[in-house]
């Protein structure tokens, strides 16, 4: 039967119609039902349709459709500019009582397909060959400007042998890799080797950390956010820096050092002076977030973090001259803020009132999460639902702790506290 003519409609300009379609981005629903309508409105519908697509928790069902999708239409993979897979780590079968585990390989979906991508967000994912697999799928993404790792795995060899079939061939070597210019990266904690991934980064590729402009890495062990410092020194366009620091133990800094990676860490008085050493020379940085955990060997905190940042805001030549925005996150441990005494918070805002030297600083946050010692575990942990802590005397004693900053004219001074539940900064 032929297509109903739609004489009022068909003679607008194909744009508006495009226009439309991006105006319903979001409502797969009637996206659907839009290129259902007419052979017109079909690819208008497509490029919003397949614009953004997200594979929710455990809907394996959906990347395998997807698969098959774009390797029977592969015109559509050129439509895709964002992917997200979240929670996907284990496949159930209820109707037979079987799980298995999946992993995510280079070759899983066909990632060569998708030469327009510019967001891959894995979240809660599984890797069977860590690095190589990311590195692969990157390489297959010429277009990616950002790149989201939060939580991935990689599973142990024994729990690789529970999978029900074959692994894949091995990725192409990485000469032969077209690799992508990122922009935005963000890596978060997860047993996988990330520290692998940097060292691949800064050793084979980079140009492909060279351009970026925003980068966050969060761990839950902050000593490991080390191996990314030198990512960091290399991207001189940073512009936004959230990073985990501590006062790292000797046995845990020798267990993470790596003299092809790092070969002058020890020719600092600390960990904290050869990290904001490397961060000053990314001159545009307008965003710093500090992620302060205490070492999980001590008990107590200390004030080496602060004390080294305030001697990179008084050197001669300011390293941050746009600085706009510091965040600052610490833990309230027993009830009592070691980390930073009176003389250091005057020094800090000192150095940060200065307009002559940071014209554009407008904002200070702090955002503290109690912590209590444990001593039958030997370690502080989170405040748990029966030990609740008075959240309004926490946020008061920290915010009179900075309180210099209260007199510093154009500044404002954001003082909350985190919930205690998880540990990464919301």
């Amino acid at each position: 039967m032929p297509e109903a003519s739609t004489p009022g409609i068909m003679v607008l300009p194909l744009d508006i119609f495009y226009h439309i379609a991006e105006m319903l981005e979001g409502d797969s629903f009637t996206l659907r039902r839009l290129a259902l309508t007419s052979r017109t409105f079909l690819p208008c519908a497509r490029s919003s349709l397949y614009k953004s697509i997200t594979v929710p928790r455990m809907a394996f069902w959906r990347l395998d459709l997807l698969s098959r999708t774009l390797q029977a239409n592969p015109q559509l993979g050129a439509l895709v500019k964002s992917l997200k897979m979240a929670r996907l780590l284990l496949r159930a079968d209820i109707h037979r009582q079987t799980r298995e585990v999946w992993s995510l390989t280079s070759d899983f979906l066909p990632f060569y397909l998708l030469r327009n991508l510019h967001t891959l967000d894995l979240q809660w994912v599984s890797l069977t060959r860590g690095t190589d697999d990311l590195i692969a799928i990157m390489g297959f993404l010429p277009s990616l400007k950002r790149l989201i790792c939060d939580y991935l795995v990689q599973y142990r060899q024994e729990l690789m042998r529970r999978l029900p079939h074959p692994l894949p061939a091995s990725p192409a070597p990485l000469e032969t890799l077209r690799f992508p210019v990122l922009h935005e990266l963000v890596v978060t904690d997860g047993p996988w080797s990330h520290w692998a991934f940097a060292r691949r980064l800064l050793l084979n590729h980079r140009g492909s950390v060279a351009q970026l402009e925003s980068i966050t890495i969060l761990l839950r062990h902050p000593t490991e956010a080390l191996w990314w410092v030198p990512v960091i020194s290399e991207a001189r366009r940073l512009r936004s820096v959230s990073i985990s620091v501590t006062d790292t133990s000797v046995r845990l800094r020798d267990t993470f050092r790596d003299p092809n990676v790092m070969p002058v860490i020890g020719t600092y008085p600390n960990d904290h002076a050869y990290v904001f050493d490397n961060l000053s020379r990314c001159t545009a940085l307008r965003t710093l977030h500090l992620k302060y955990t205490p070492d999980t060997i001590v008990s107590t905190q200390s004030d080496g973090m602060i004390a080294e940042l305030c001697e990179a805001l008084e050197r001669r030549r300011p390293p941050w001259p746009s600085l706009e925005c510091l965040r600052l996150s610490f833990f309230d441990q027993q009830d009592d803020v070691v980390s930073v005494s009176d003389r250091l918070c005057a020094r800090l805002a000192s150095a940060l009132a200065d307009k002559t030297r940071l014209p554009r600083f407008r904002m200070l946050v702090l955002r503290i999460r109690p912590q209590f010692w444990q001593p039958h575990v030997g370690a502080p942990s989170p405040s748990s639902p029966s030990n609740q802590p008075d959240r309004t005397a926490i946020v008061e004693r920290w915010r009179r702790a900075f309180e210099a900053f209260e007199r510093v004219p154009g500044v404002v001074l954001d003082v909350a506290m985190l919930e205690s539940s998880g540990w990464q900064d919301s």
